[in-house]
């Protein structure tokens, strides 16, 4: 083989690495929508928590508030194991999304949430 096909053969080899290398880092580097819990069970700043994912989630697929639909994007069974106040509950959720939390929420008792968009651009958790 000549000093040319030599050469050429680790150019290839060479580009072939780099190409390898930059589509690993692309993949690394993808973020990763979490998923809504359909059923969350825990104290009420981390079940509050794991609702915000609900929220977020609901809140994006509605162009972060500009979409004009009214949906009911998740039906969770939400259980705490204290009390969820609904100025706490619309603090903790209300960032980015504008969240109105309409549930009294008692400890230890399973209530069944609806997280609804509507086109006002406000994120309501309402009873199902």
């Amino acid at each position: 083989m000549s000093d040319v096909g030599k050469m050429l053969t680790q150019v290839v080899y060479v580009a072939v690495a780099i190409v390898a290398l930059v589509f690993f880092i692309l993949l690394a580097t993808q973020t990763r929508v979490e998923e809504c819990q359909q059923v969350i069970y825990s104290n009420s700043v981390q079940a509050l928590g794991k609702l915000r994912v609900c929220v977020n989630n609901c809140w994006s697929k509605h162009d972060f508030g500009r979409s004009s639909l009214n949906e009911d994007c998740y039906v969770i069974n939400f259980t705490s194991t204290q009390p969820v106040d609904s100025a706490e509950a619309e603090k903790i959720l209300s960032n980015p999304a504008k969240v109105s939390f309409l549930v009294k929420v008692m400890p230890n008792i399973e209530t069944a949430l609806r997280v609804r968009y509507n086109s006002t651009g406000v994120i309501q958790i309402i009873p199902y």
